[in-house]
């Protein structure tokens, strides 16, 4: 994980981050915490590997802008 921020993490988030396989998939209902362990990862990646980048993808463009858009700001904006 990024050294640069802290969260407490629930045993989902944290096998997720935990997992070194390159291909990703973490899924759960609203609220669980994706978006979150998402943003966390991310940062830690590109903190960790310059020129790095990412792929964010949901299922509607509005849920896009509606929840992870939003959470990633905010996520942002406390670093």
């Amino acid at each position: 994980m990024c050294s640069c921020h802290t969260f407490s993490t629930t045993p989902s988030q944290w096998g997720f981050l935990n997992d070194k396989r390159r291909f990703l998939y973490f899924n759960g209902g609203r609220g669980s915490g994706k978006t979150t362990a998402l943003a966390e990862d991310i940062t830690a990646h590109i903190w960790q590997n310059a020129g790095a980048k990412a792929i964010i993808a949901r299922e509607t463009e509005t849920s896009q802008a509606d929840s992870t858009i939003e959470t990633f700001y905010g996520y942002f904006e406390g670093l």
